[in-house]
C-alpha cells in the first residue's frame, strides 16, 4: 500500500471531515426536506444510466445543483471523456460487499447480511470532463449513437452544464462507519 505523505493526510481529513458534516447537515433533514433537495437533481444520473438514491441526489445538490450526469475518473475514460486536469470532484456514496476496513476480505463471521456497507467515493459532473474521441467499449445500452461528426463511434450526447468545483480529489476513497 502506498504510504501518504503528512500533507496529503491532512487533505484527506480535511475530505473526510467535509463529507461527514455534509451526511449529517442532510441527516439532519425531514424526510420532506430531503425529498424536496433531491428533486432538485431528479434528472442527474450516472454514466451508466442508472438513477442516485435520495442520499446521493442531495449530496450532489450540496455541492454541485448544476450536475447532470456524473462517474467516476474511470467510468469516464471507458465512456470516451477524461476528467480535465484540475478539476475536484463530488462525495456520494457507493456501497461495497465483502471488504474489511483493512481492505482484506472479511470472514464469515464478520459478515452483517442485514448491514450494507457504504464507502465515500469521489464522482466527476459531465461538465468537468473533455471528450477523448477514444471509448474503451463499446456498450451503449443497445443504443447506436452519432458523432457530431457523422462517424459511428459511439459516443455521450449531452450538453455540459456550468461547471461544479469543490475541494475534492480524484480516487479517494473513505470507509464511513455509519454507527458514528
Amino acid at each position: 500500500m502506498k504510504m501518504l505523505t503528512d500533507e496529503q493526510v491532512t487533505a484527506r481529513d480535511a475530505r473526510r471531515t467535509k463529507f461527514r458534516g455534509l451526511a449529517q447537515q442532510i441527516a439532519g433533514l425531514t424526510d420532506d426536506g430531503r425529498k424536496a433537495m433531491a428533486e432538485q437533481m431528479a434528472g442527474a444520473v450516472t454514466v451508466e444510466g442508472r438513477s442516485l438514491s435520495i442520499g446521493n441526489a442531495c449530496l450532489l445538490a450540496c455541492q454541485c445543483p448544476n450536475a447532470t450526469l456524473v462517474g467516476g475518473f474511470r467510468q469516464w475514460k471507458t465512456h470516451g471523456r477524461s476528467v480535465r486536469k484540475g478539476e475536484h470532484g463530488l462525495m456520494i456514496w457507493a456501497p461495497v460487499k465483502g471488504r474489511s476496513e483493512n481492505g482484506a476480505t472479511p470472514g464469515p463471521a464478520e459478515l452483517d447480511a442485514d448491514r450494507p456497507r457504504f464507502i465515500m467515493v469521489t464522482v466527476f459532473d459531465v461538465s468537468q470532463t473533455e471528450d477523448t474521441g477514444h471509448v474503451k467499449n463499446d456498450e451503449t445500452d443497445g443504443r447506436t449513437i452519432w458523432n457530431s461528426d457523422g462517424t459511428d463511434g459511439p459516443v455521450l450526447i449531452c450538453a455540459p452544464p456550468p461547471s461544479c468545483s469543490t475541494d475534492v480529489d480524484a480516487d479517494d476513497a473513505t470507509e464511513v462507519n455509519l454507527d458514528a
